[in-house]
């Protein structure tokens, strides 16, 4: 959850900053500061690490994030995840679903524990600091199930979430209105034997950008199998898809700038420590999405999807 240079290698990078300034009045590229990365979780010397170089953005389409703010026991949440599942079957590398088990309370959060009618079921806990962060923050929250639409607020009243009957019109709308802010591309560097991710960001304003806006990377896990309230009856080996797990970044992100040029581009890094748990397939289970977001009005500008070990 860490930024990745050092202090000698930031001072640098501000006297060539300071220059270019002076020249040209802009900084290229400018590298968010912010905390340091683990170094340790690189499994050699920090020296040799190997520090991606971002090309061209060649993309042009603005994606959405559905964030399905779920429970594992919610009796109509089985049918919910089906719509967003849907809406990210049907857009291809466009539309990206958060499964976020989250809500004021924990009614269809709760876990069983020994002694109690439910156990052995019903133990794995969903819930996550970002998600009650989310939920408690963020108005309008309708109760599971309900979604953030790229946290786009409709007609419905000012919410931020909505029904179910309102997500694959929602959705569509963004996709075909495609107003991409800002582009985003990453590369992604893992290593088994020390669990350590590094996740590196690069974000360039696509057009004149007055907004205070960071870059938010959760930690996701592509499948995990436990049981789920469906109607009256429980699924024992229900398959939740991509559920948050932890977030990378901070929970609202890392501010990359409070405006931005068209064609400005600014690179933020993350390091991350891999969690190891009964649930997690390291090999071939977990991914990261990353967004840009607006930090006054909660608005998802564009959001991207990287297999940690495609």
């Amino acid at each position: 959850m860490k930024n990745i240079f050092t202090a000698l290698f930031i001072s640098g990078l501000l006297v060539i900053s300071s220059q270019l300034m002076t020249s040209c009045d802009k900084v290229e590229n400018p590298v968010v500061p912010g905390p340091e990365l683990d170094t340790n979780l690189y499994p050699g010397n920090w020296s040799d690490y190997p520090w991606p170089t971002f090309g061209a953005n060649t993309n042009t389409d603005r994606n959405v994030l559905i964030e399905d703010l779920t429970g594992h026991k919610c009796p109509n949440c089985p049918a919910a995840a089906t719509i967003a599942s849907d809406i990210e079957t049907n857009n291809p590398g466009r539309a990206f679903v958060a499964s976020i088990h989250a809500a004021p309370g924990d009614a269809f959060q709760g876990t069983s524990s020994p002694g109690d009618g439910e156990w052995p079921y019903y133990a794995h806990d969903f819930t996550t600091e970002a998600g009650d962060a989310y939920v408690d923050d963020i108005p309008g929250f309708l109760g599971n199930p309900a979604a953030m639409i790229s946290r786009t607020i409709t007609n419905e009243g000012g919410n931020y979430t909505h029904q179910t009957s309102q997500w694959s019109t929602i959705a569509a709308d963004i996709l075909s209105t495609n107003d991409l802010k800002v582009n985003l591309q990453q590369e992604l560097n893992f290593y088994p034997t020390t669990n350590g991710l590094f996740v590196h960001v690069e974000a360039e304003a696509m057009q004149q950008v007055s907004a205070n806006v960071s870059i938010v990377s959760y930690f996701i896990q592509k499948e995990v199998v436990s049981q789920q309230k469906d109607g009256a009856q429980t699924i024992y080996h229900y398959h939740h898809h991509n559920v948050l797990a932890d977030v990378i970044s901070p929970i609202y992100g890392e501010q990359i700038f409070s405006s931005a040029n068209t064609g400005e581009k600014f690179q933020v890094d993350f390091s991350y420590a891999v969690p190891l748990n009964d649930s997690l397939n390291i090999d071939s289970n977990i991914r990261v999405i990353t967004y840009a977001m607006d930090l006054d009005t909660y608005e998802i500008y564009h959001v991207i999807q990287s297999d940690v070990l495609p």
